[in-house]
């Protein structure tokens, strides 16, 4: 009879992780992330090379909402601490 993963063990009395099981499911989760990220990071360079105006306008996006982030969170802590 075949134990999975996390199942109780007769001959040792404890609990024991079968060999080969969470090994290769986390090799593969491994390489969907790093193919996940290879993707994204040639999409944001395809996207540079082909808008670099519209690639442009989304930095500034981003950072813009960054900073109106920071300012109102400034904003709130000064409020509670002030008064």
């Amino acid at each position: 009879m075949r134990q999975h993963e996390g199942q109780r063990s007769e001959k040792k009395g404890g609990w024991r992780r079968l060999p080969g099981h969470g090994e290769s499911r986390a090799r593969t989760l491994m390489n969907v992330k790093k193919l996940l990220t290879y993707a994204a990071v040639a999409f944001v360079v395809f996207y540079l090379f082909t808008q670099p105006a519209g690639a442009a306008a989304a930095v500034k996006g981003v950072f813009g909402s960054i900073g109106t982030g920071a300012e109102q969170l400034s904003a709130f802590f000064t409020s509670l601490f002030s008064g």
